[in-house]
């Protein structure tokens, strides 16, 4: 079976903990089970857990560790998660047990943590955990998960200082530093064959082909201007995950997950996103079979403007996990966001040249 990686693309935009390599494959590897068995608990034994991260350098005993200490940054840093106003602040897992005797650990997803992490309806990143593991280094790691998240388009443009906070960067490297220990390498890494066998073709995979990254600068002082933003280009690829892997659709919490933070800025040559104003009705208040009824783009519309006043979200976050044009509504309001994220940061650029 393969193991697959699936969570919400919001959960990208949040530099969670500073993971090493190690625990960065165990955290991926607990959180597949997790997205498999589609439920808060996951329990593995460790002789299975250093199996599925390829862990096979040390003892157990080391790898009992490297455990402990992920567990350790997992159970106590806090993730804040903002919702316009509102913060929330929560730890990803809220309890462990480990047997020695057995080697059996159980751990168990905190409520918010899981609810963010499980809530698709906005957009989803997806990725096998083989290739994850294959990866060295914990920012290659970081930097190829965000990348996933724009595998379809084959573009991601982020501002420097977003992408140093992503990436844990410390504040002390300057961008000398960030070429030749982060940039450079991890660019060559993600662009090169891997151990790994495509089933479908035979052929020796490869996580991003093509991938390469252009430096946006402003005016300023130095030769060619102050660095402002980093785009990374690679060959779209398909969303090819097995058969034998499922791919629930959870329940609409309690409290719907707002759109995703992490930019998504669209490219020179893409067609603006449409204009749906003309399907906005004076009614204000829509029942959820009468939001299920309407067509995608007028549903879009509505829906945008229910997250952004926070407005009837638990109705529409029902409707739109029982709308059967969900794909196609999804896909309008990310296009929509993509392009405002865009706009957005173009004029900040524009502003500081």
């Amino acid at each position: 079976m393969t193991d697959i990686i699936k969570y919400q693309n919001e959960f990208n935009s949040y530099p969670v903990f500073k993971l090493t390599e190690t625990e960065q494959n165990i955290f991926m590897a607990l959180l597949s089970q997790s997205t498999f068995n589609d439920n808060q608990w996951v329990k593995l034994n460790l002789r299975e857990l250093m199996k599925k991260v390829n862990f096979w350098r040390t003892s157990l005993a080391d790898f009992e560790g490297e455990v402990e200490d992920l567990l350790d940054k997992v159970c106590n840093p806090k993730i804040k998660l903002r919702r316009g106003t509102k913060t929330t602040v929560f730890v990803c897992f809220d309890k462990l047990t480990y047997d020695e005797a057995t080697f059996d650990l159980e751990v168990h997803f905190q409520d918010d943590f899981y609810a963010m992490v499980k809530n698709y309806q906005l957009g989803f990143t997806r990725f096998e955990l083989a290739e994850f593991v294959s990866l060295s280094g914990a920012y290659a790691k970081t930097l190829y998960r965000q990348l996933k998240q724009y595998k379809s388009q084959g573009w991601w443009l982020v501002s420097i200082e977003e992408f140093k906070t992503l990436l844990n960067i410390p504040k002390s490297y300057k961008q000398c530093d960030i070429d030749k220990q982060i940039l450079k390498p991890c660019v060559a890494q993600l662009s090169r064959p891997t151990d790994l066998i495509d089933e479908i073709t035979g052929a020796t995979r490869i996580p991003f082909e093509k991938l390469a990254v252009e430096k946006i600068k402003k005016s300023g002082r130095g030769r060619g201007g102050v660095l402002s933003a980093l785009k990374f280009t690679f060959t779209p690829q398909k969303d090819l995950i097995p058969e034998n892997v499922p791919d629930r659709q959870p329940q609409p919490a309690a409290e719907p997950q707002a759109p995703q933070t992490n930019s998504n800025l669209a490219p020179d040559h893409q067609e603006p996103a449409p204009d749906f104003s003309e399907f906005a009705q004076e009614k204000s208040t829509y029942t959820v079979e009468e939001l299920k009824q309407l067509p995608a783009g007028e549903f879009a519309l509505l829906f945008i403007q229910a997250s952004k006043e926070r407005k009837d979200q638990v109705t529409f976050a029902t409707a739109l996990a029982q709308h059967p044009e969900i794909e196609e509504i999804q896909k309008i309001v990310s296009q929509i966001h993509s392009q405002k994220k865009a706009q957005q940061l173009q004029q900040e650029i524009a502003n500081l040249g």
